[in-house]
């Protein structure tokens, strides 16, 4: 597909919202948290996918924009408390026992794609459980973001259409797969719509390593 043409999508797809993100921007953080709190719930796809949030909601998508493609970063911070519910369902739900050494894995950008953001917005959400008081009762958690690496550089996901998101090969590299053995592995993401990225990193784990469960946690789907 001709880069121009894409560009010209994405522009036109960033217009659409631009009205209502001025306004958002203003937005009191207590305003946020208390439009967060009504939407909130987690849910459960693909069997092993949890979540907090549906992706068509108008505040969740403006705030996931503003991340992603504003750089506001610092947006990701409304989402903390959501998140670490998120993981304490998981938790509890699963019955994983607090014990267990749980490994957050940010779903990798492409080296370039990540020089061209200048942020992985996984690793920002990832990094919300860390530090968080006693919400889950695990004695262990950590973020890594060497364990796993995109090997090809694509057509952005959000570009892509269902067809052909599920027919792409496996782009994801274990490295060092003996840390996994043992752990309970949570991929971290953004958004999950048709699964396969998640599936793909899932699949990729399990033919390498011997994970005790793997799991994985977006802040919407």
């Amino acid at each position: 597909m001709n880069s121009n043409y894409l560009k010209c999508i994405k522009v036109f797809l960033l217009s659409l919202f631009s009205d209502f993100k001025e306004k958002f921007e203003y937005l009191d953080s207590k305003v946020i948290h208390t439009e967060l709190a009504k939407k909130f719930r987690v849910r459960k796809k693909y069997g092993f996918v949890y979540s907090g949030f549906v992706y068509r909601d108008k505040i969740i998508k403006d705030l996931i924009w503003q991340i992603k493609f504003r750089k506001k970063v610092r947006a990701v911070l409304e989402f903390k408390e959501f998140m670490n519910l998120v993981l304490k369902s998981l938790v509890l739900g699963e019955k994983i026992n607090s014990d267990a050494e749980i490994i957050l894995i940010p779903v990798p950008l492409h080296r370039k794609r990540l020089k061209e953001r200048g942020f992985n917005q996984a690793e920002l959400i990832a990094n919300l459980f860390l530090n968080s008081g006693n919400v889950v009762s695990v004695t262990k958690i950590s973020v890594r973001n060497d364990l796993i690496k995109r090997i090809n550089y694509s057509v952005k996901q959000s570009w892509k259409n269902k067809q052909a998101r599920v027919n792409q090969k496996n782009p994801f590299l274990i490295v060092n797969p003996e840390i996994f053995d043992g752990k309970i592995i949570i991929i971290v993401d953004d958004v999950v719509t048709t699964g396969t990225t998640l599936q793909m990193i899932k699949t990729a784990i399990e033919s390498d390593c011997c994970p005790i469960k793997i799991f994985a946690i977006t802040v919407a789907n």
